[in-house]
């Protein structure tokens, strides 16, 4: 566990699900907030990359029907809250991919993997791209398999290279190096005849 990161991966996602509730609703309100100009989040320029257009669009959009529904109601009106807050999930999870995305390029991170996690998060939100981005299902398709087709033959190679897999399973190699302690000993274990009382019981723990 231990040796495979397992341990540290569960111990860092527990308190995040823990809190996941609470997560929710202050999000939730902080959304509203975002979008009618109460605070500000740097984001990537949208030239830079679809993702990064598609975050800005996405919040004028939400700005724009906010300020409306303000002007004919108000501020936290149920009209507001039935209309706005329904939104917020989604369009929160998408103010992070073009921050993923700009720092994974700024990491140079092999671009067949990043154009990877750009289709990926194409999918989440595929009619947006389809009536906004003007990309057709067809187009997406193809340029989908693609950029799958042109990464899985190098797919080993690209994780490998990025230091996320330590467990010494995956290669003959990793598991000779692994320097585990040796111990010995002449313990008969319940069961066994006095034939091999003189054998020596080792074990690799």
């Amino acid at each position: 566990m231990e040796r495979s990161g397992a341990d540290r991966e569960s111990g860092s996602s527990r308190p995040v699900v823990m809190a996941e509730g609470v997560v929710l609703i202050l999000c939730t309100g902080l959304f509203s907030e975002l979008i009618i100009g109460q605070y500000e989040i740097p984001f990537p320029p949208p030239e830079t990359s679809l993702l990064a257009r598609h975050v800005t669009l996405v919040l004028l959009e939400n700005s724009s029907i906010a300020a409306k529904l303000i002007a004919r109601e108000r501020y936290r009106s149920q009209k507001f809250s039935s209309i706005i807050l329904p939104q917020a999930e989604a369009t929160r999870a998408t103010l992070g991919y073009p921050q993923a995305y700009t720092a994974a390029v700024e990491a140079k991170n092999p671009q067949p993997l990043l154009d990877i996690y750009e289709c990926a998060t194409i999918h989440l939100d595929s009619m947006w791209y389809t009536e906004v981005g003007g990309l057709s299902r067809y187009y997406k398709r193809e340029k989908e398999d693609a950029k799958v087709t042109r990464t899985l033959p190098r797919l080993g190679e690209y994780i490998y290279s990025l230091g996320y897999v330590t467990a010494s399973i995956v290669s003959d190699k990793k598991r000779e190096d692994w320097d585990l302690p040796s111990y010995m000993g002449n313990a008969i274990p319940a069961g066994l005849t006095s034939r091999m009382t003189d054998e020596i019981i080792s074990a690799r723990l």
